[in-house]
Parts: C-alpha cells; structure tokens; sequence
C-alpha cells in the first residue's frame, strides 16, 4: 500500500513537471465547448442570435476536429433551428449529427440529436418517427452523466408515454426525472422535471399540485435562465388558472408569455400564448377576440408548417365560429382540420375531426352526412382502442416471456455453479494435501531473506517519501492525485489552502465549493472539470474556474491544468492536476477594464465636447463674422456705385477692398467648413456625399459613395464619428496611398452597421506603420465609441481595407456620455 502510494505520488510530480509544457490546441478545445455551452443556453432565449453563432462556430471548427465535437456543432445548429421553426434544415442537421455520433460510438451526440429528432417529428407530424426517437433517446441514456441531457430525455419520455395512455408509466418517469434532477441541483434538470411533473398533475385533474409545479418550473426557468422554458412555465400557469377559475390571473400570465415569445423570437413557440389567451376569450364568450388571436396562430402555422398545431387551432377556430352562428366558416375549419387529420394519419386525430364535422352537418340540416361520420368517428376510436390493448397484450406477453426465460436460465445456471464448485473444492483439496508441506519448507527457508530485504526496502522507501512529502510541502501551487474511481489519494497543503478539493473531481457534495464558468453564474460541466478530464485520458492546460463557498458571494479564482496517470502498461491509473489561486490577477483585470471603460467614457465626453465647440465655433463665424463681412461688401459697393462715376481713384480703391473682403469671405466660409460641415446636419448620406466630392475634387482620386439610406438611422453622435472617421480615412489616402480610386459603403447587415472605406492604392504592412500614427489611433477611439471596432487589411501593392462594424443601438458609452 505504502509503495503504490509512493508511484502515484512520483507520477504526480512527474506530471506536474511537465505541465507548462501542455498544448495549446487542448485550451483551445476547452474554450470552444465554453463557447457551445454559452449558445446552447442563447437558444433557451434568443434563438436567432443563437442559430447566427451556431453557424460561426461550426465555420470555425477545424476539419480536423474531434467527432464529437462537430456533432455537438450540427446539434447546437438543429435545436436553434427547431425553436425557429425551421423544421426542414434542423431535421437534416440532427440526421448528420445522429450519423455522425454512431458511426464514432458517442452517445451524448447520438442522445441530443434523438432529442431534436423527436421535436421535429412533432413539428412535422411524423408521429412514428416522434416515438422511435424518444425511444432511441431513452435506450441510449444508460451510465450517461448529463443532467440536463437526461431530465430532458425522460421529459420527452413520459410526454410519450401520456400520450400512448401508459399513465403509471407516465408519472414514474417523470419522478424518477425529479430524482436524478435533485441529486444534481442542476437549474434546467429541475426544470425539466416539474414540467412534467405539472403537465401529469394537470391532465390528472390534480390542479393545485400542477400550479405547484408550474410555479417551481418557472422559478428555475429564471434561473437557468430560459425565456423559452419560463414563457411555457406562464402558458402552463394560466392553463391551470383557468380550470381554477382564476380568469384576472389567467389572462395576465398568457400576457406575459407572449410577452416572452416575441423576445425569444420563436414563432412556433408563440402560438402557445396566442392558443391560451383565445381559449380563455371563447370561455368567458368573447369569441370575436378570440377568433382574432386565432387568426395570429393559422397565420404563424401556414408561414412555419405545423400539421398538429393547425389541425388544433382550425379546431378552436371552428368552435368560435359556430358560437357566433357563422357555421359555413366552422364547417370550412372543420373540413380542413379533418384534411389535416388524413394527412397525419393519427386514429385519434382523426376520429376526433369526424364527430366535429358530424356535429356541424347535423346543426346545418344534414342528417345523412352527420350520421355517416358519427359512425366514422366510432369505428376510428375503436380501431384506436384496439390497437392500443393490442400494443399492451403484445408487452405483457413480451414480459411474461423474458421474465420465463430468465427464470429459466437462472436456475440452469445456479445449478451448473453448484456443481463445478463442489468439483473444485474436492480436486483442490487433494492438491492442497501435497502442497502445504513443500510450500512450508519453501516459506520456512525464504522467510529470513525476505525479511532482511523488506527491512531495508522499508528504510529507502520511508526516506524516500519523506523527501517526496518535503517537496509538495513546500510548493506553493496545489497538487491533487486522484484513482481511476475519482477519490483523492493525495493532497498538498496548498490544496487545501485553495479550498478546491472536492469541486475538482465530479460528483462532490453539495456543501463543497461551487465551480462556475468564467461568468461567476453559470455552473461548470461536471464532466469538463480538469481532474475529471484527466481520469479520463485527457490533458488541459490553464483552464480557469471560479468557486465559491455556498452561501457567500465572495469567490476566488483558480488557475488548473491536469494530466492523466498513465502505469507501465498503458493504462490510465487517475489524474494529477495542478492548481494556482489566480484571484488578485483577475481581481487585478476586472480593475484594468474597469479604468480602460472610463477611459472610453472619458474620451466619448472629450470628442463629444469637441464637436459641440466646432459647432458653436463655426456658427459664431458664419452667423457675427460672416454678417459683418456682408455688410462691409454692400457698403463697398455703395460707395463704389454712388462715388466711383464721379471719381475714378475712389472707384479703383473700392473695388480693390471689395476683393480683398471677398478672400476673407471665401476664407471664414472655409474655416467653417473645416471646423464643421453644415451638411452635417442633413444627415450622414449627404454629408458623405459632400466629402467625397470635395475629396475627388481638391485630390484628383475618383471616390464613389454608396449608402443605403433607407436602411442606415444614425443619431447627431454617430453620424459626427462615422463622418470624422470617413474623413481621416481619406485623408490617409490623400497623403499616402497613391491610389486611383476609392470606394465608400456604409450599409446595414442584420443587427449592425457596416462602414467600409477601400483604396486601390500602393498599401501598407498594418505591423510596420510607425508609432507616431495618431491617425490609426483616432480612427480606432472612434470605432471603440461607436461600440465597434476597426479592421485594416492592407498588403503592399494591392490597396487597404478599412472596416468599421458596430451595431445600430447607440453603445451604452454613448448614452451616458452625451453633454448635457
């Protein structure tokens, strides 16, 4: 025991040893599964931002990649498209993802890809391939760590289930969700699990457990966060407010998870609130409001397909109208809602849509009609009926036989062991018989020699470790070793100093430190941690964490990198890691960037300030100078046409000081177009456009404008900095570039404004510009203010790029740096 201690705690210094020398590209793996982790959660609440970063983060992955990885890149991109109903591109990208995790035995990608499967099936009516995937989710979820991966994995089980009529199956799954969901206190597990906790109470007729419920699934909703989840969270409260007969309440959480909806941007997921709220309205007889939100919903469904979801809302709709007596509208609903029905092909469904139909030919007159499809409807619910004791006999009888065999087989097999033991222990006895004497001799004439040498083994090895021990005494880093299992076998004081011990391996107690990503809020994957990591095979270098102490706000930060513990063999033993508080250095960046953003804020005020006085400036000199001047003209001329017939040196000198008077004009009239342009203040298309004609016109450089204006709404601040900075760049051009042409473009793309100022001049290295360029500097406090940032692509001999994005929102430095 001694000695295989003294070899994991060599190893680990060994390894420590080493650590600085780790490889760059395993930080950057762990930063881009940050990264996936970061959109991941983006999609529970901005799916459109998160399917744009999905892309850039699957353009970004190297061909290279690990295979899991660019599995989770196609399902990150799947489930972004899935919110946003974009049901064709999120199927196929799941299949490629499903594809690919099989084919390299990784189950977590195979199980999200099942997932995202399962909820398009549901968008696209394949109710087949619904179950086949959720079945496949739930098969693959043996030994697999993930808890939010496994609560949604048995959400979507018992949703199932529910739907098959298994109710008992039902709830034990979703309590068995609530288990693993507690044992990890993970924030989207838990809400996972009491949804649908709530959705089994609902149905059940249990409302006040499922107000319960829905009320805890909110909560956790918010702090996961997920807008999704939370807006779902309120449809549910107000499903359940109304079976309560809480109207007031009802209506305002259905308000408040349209509210959601629309933020999210998830068109499919905002006809639940719209569906709510007209149910409510067909409830208390307000069925033209309710036929008005219904509308809303056709119109989402026929723009982002959802055979289900239409066939549900043409139903409502249909029941509305027959309330306001228009039956030819409910029979038009009705007919095309059983459309629907055919084509899913769901018995229930169908059934359902036969006895509606039936109802409204018989309100019309038609008794024929009616009559054939009532009995429709009843053949359809039983052939439902049927098909489901059929699917129940066929388990039962599977079960009866596998538990039979079993049984079976266990028998035979206790038997045969019975057996073969009674057959070892007589053949060993006869054996042991012969043995013990000359194993006796053997022991007796060894003994002494093995003793003498353990004695002196024991001696080295305690030196030995006493040496081992003095150094991680004496490091100022912590070193943890753990086993293949994940238990620490060995600890240096300054590990325990940090205060990290249990949090470094997965699965510590609640009590222990809390481990976070860098956003000191969002939990870090237990599976991710570096020592876990390290028992696993792999290596990390520098990765940071954050942890706290339950129930304090103050945290540190950690420095870690780990390595796996690897015998003679070749197997992987445990893991070192070696720690380093980095608290006072991040404490130290948080500072910087806290002084570098008043910096900015300072500098926003200074150029703000800057303009307003070149305004006031050239105002003074256009208004006070430039009238005097005036002025002084028409009396030049006065005296000249009232003396100068008379008078001809009177004349000669008048018109000599009106010329000169004319230079000065031209020169105050210049001044103020340098201090500021007046065509500033008519927007930044046409003060673009006055540049670059002045440009062309006083360089000889042929310079075209292109700006959208219909698009382009810049505020007085913006329109100043994009100005000066078109401005310095040409400037640039004019002095250095030697260039032929130029090309200005200022548009909008998605959420940002894109300014791009090209040259087809002689070019420059952006390395190599001297240090002396307050031009560069200018441009980039520009940008910086703007919220964006400056981009120059320049080679010698083939002209510069300059390119300024920032986004159509005035930056918060703006706002709070504008003059008051």
């Amino acid at each position: 025991m001694i000695r295989s201690t003294f070899v994991a705690a060599a190893q680990a210094l060994i390894v420590a040893a080493l650590l600085g020398c780790g490889c760059r590209l395993e930080a950057a793996q762990t930063a881009w599964q940050i990264q996936a982790a970061r959109i991941r959660l983006l999609a529970e609440n901005d799916p459109p931002l998160a399917r744009m970063q999905a892309l850039d983060l699957q353009a970004d992955l190297p061909a290279n990649a690990p295979p899991a990885d660019q599995a989770q890149a196609l399902n990150l991109l799947a489930r972004s498209e899935t919110y946003l109903a974009r049901t064709a591109e999120a199927t196929e990208h799941a299949r490629q993802a499903l594809a690919l995790a099989t084919r390299h035995g990784d189950r977590i990608g195979q199980i999200e890809a099942q997932l995202n499967m399962a909820l398009n099936s549901i968008n696209a009516a394949d109710i087949d391939g619904m179950v086949a995937a959720t079945t496949q989710a739930l098969a693959l979820l043996d030994g697999i760590d993930r808890p939010r991966l496994v609560g949604e994995a048995m959400l979507r089980g018992a949703m199932l289930y529910r739907r098959q009529g298994k109710i008992e199956e039902s709830l034990v799954m979703c309590l068995q969700a609530m288990e693993v969901a507690r044992r990890s206190n993970d924030p989207l597990a838990l809400t996972y699990a009491h949804q649908g906790l709530s959705i089994s109470y609902g149905q059940s007729g249990h409302q006040q457990q499922a107000l319960q419920h829905f009320q805890q699934m909110r909560e956790y909703a918010q702090r996961v966060p997920s807008r999704l989840l939370e807006a779902h969270a309120l449809v549910g409260l107000g499903d359940t407010a109304i079976h309560l007969g809480d109207t007031d309440s009802a209506r305002a959480r259905y308000k408040e998870a349209i509210t959601l909806f629309q933020a999210a941007g998830s068109p499919g997921s905002l006809s639940f609130g719209l569906f709510g709220l007209a149910e409510l309205h067909r409830q208390q007889h307000e069925h033209e409001q309710a036929l008005a939100l219904l509308g809303k919903v056709v119109d989402i469904y026929e723009r982002h397909p959802n055979k289900i979801g239409l066939w549900y809302t043409l139903n409502a709709r249909s029941a509305n109208h027959l309330a306001l007596g228009n039956s030819a509208a409910a029979l038009a609903d009705a007919e095309r809602a059983r459309a629907l029905a055919q084509a899913i092909g769901f018995a229930p469904y169908l059934a359902e849509s036969a006895r509606r139909v039936a109802t409204i030919a018989a309100g019309r007159g038609d008794h024929r009609q009616a009559y054939a499809l009532s009995v429709e409807a009843e053949e359809l619910s039983a052939q439902a009926a049927r098909a489901k004791v059929n699917a129940q006999v066929i388990e039962l009888g599977q079960r009866f036989e596998s538990e039979g065999k079993r049984r079976q087989i266990d028998e035979l097999t206790h038997r045969n062991e019975q057996q073969s033991t009674e057959l070892r222990r007589r053949d060993l006895e006869r054996r042991w018989l012969g043995s013990v004497l000359l194993g006796s001799l053997l022991a007796l004439a060894g003994a002494a020699y093995f003793l003498r040498r353990v004695r002196r083994s024991q001696n080295a090895l305690e030196r030995q470790t006493e040496i081992l021990q003095s150094v991680l005494d004496s490091m100022a880093d912590g070193v943890l070793v753990a086993d293949q299992r994940g238990h620490l076998v060995l600890v240096n004081p300054a590990a325990e100093r940090i205060g990290a011990l249990a949090c470094m391996v997965a699965g510590g107690e609640a009590s222990a430190p809390q481990v976070y990503l860098e956003d000191q809020h969002t939990p870090y994957p237990s599976a991710a941690l570096p020592l876990a990591r390290a028992i696993r095979g792999e290596s990390c270098d520098s990765v940071q964490l954050f942890i706290r102490e339950p129930d304090q706000d103050q945290g540190r930060w950690l420095s870690a990198s780990s390595r796996p513990l690897i015998n003679k063999s070749g197997h992987i033993r445990g893991g070192v890691a070696v720690l380093s508080d980095i608290t006072v250095h991040k404490r130290a960046e948080q500072e910087i960037r806290s002084i570098e953003q008043l910096r900015r804020e300072l500098e926003f005020r200074r150029e703000a300030a800057r303009e307003e006085e070149r305004k006031h400036i050239a105002r003074e000199l256009h208004d006070e100078l430039g009238q005097h001047l005036s002025a002084l003209r028409m009396e030049l001329s006065v005296l000249r046409m009232r003396w100068g017939v008379t008078d001809l040196e009177v004349r000669d000198k008048a018109r000599s000081l009106q010329a000169s008077v004319d230079q000065v004009i031209a020169v105050v009239r210049n001044l103020v177009t340098s201090l500021r342009p007046a065509v500033l203040d008519m927007g930044i298309a046409a003060a673009l456009e006055w540049l670059a004609a002045e440009f062309s016109a006083s360089s000889r450089v042929r310079c075209t404008l292109t700006v959208d204006e219909a698009a382009v709404s810049l505020d007085s601040h913006q329109t100043n900095l994009v100005f000066r900075l078109v401005q310095e760049s040409l400037t640039n051009i004019a002095r250095h570039a030697d260039a032929r042409e130029v090309h200005v473009t200022l548009q909008k793309r998605n959420d940002s404004h894109v300014l791009l100022v090209q040259d087809d001049g002689q070019g420059f290295n952006p390395r190599e510009r001297a240090p002396q360029s307050f031009g560069l500097m200018g441009m980039r406090e520009r940008a910086e203010m703007l919220g964006g940032r400056l981009d120059i692509r320049s080679h010698r001999g083939t002209g510069t790029s300059i390119a300024v994005k920032f986004p159509v929102t005035q930056p918060a430095t703006a706002q709070s740096g504008s003059p008051g």
